[in-house]
């Protein structure tokens, strides 16, 4: 015969396993967008690119490539930044000079 206390401790973790599953569909969104607010803070991107970031590698790639995906954005991100700072640094000068020309009264 099966003793009181496992009967109770089987009825509390059905309890506990069923509100989870009650409140978790609920929860999901906000513990969602406060992930990828720390993700995107963290690597640098905009919570919309890692969002659809997530949602494209995990369609196209599987669910396991979610977080290399990210992890590649950010390499991305971070090699775009440097070419287009360089960009910046080489052709600003002769754009000023450039558009002083114009300015001339």
């Amino acid at each position: 015969m099966v003793s009181d206390n496992r009967i109770n401790w089987l009825i509390i973790v059905t309890l506990i396993g069923y509100c989870f599953y009650l409140l978790a569909p609920a929860l999901t969104p906000f513990i969602a967008v406060v992930l990828l607010a720390y993700i995107g803070n963290r690597i640098g991107l905009h919570s919309v690119i890692v969002f659809f970031l997530i949602v494209a590698s995990g369609q196209l790639f599987g669910f396991f490539d979610i977080l290399p995906a990210t992890l590649i954005a950010a390499i991305l991100s971070v090699l775009v930044r440097f070419i287009y700072d360089k960009y910046l640094a080489e052709h600003q000068p002769t754009a000023i000079e450039e558009n002083l020309g114009d300015l001339t009264l």
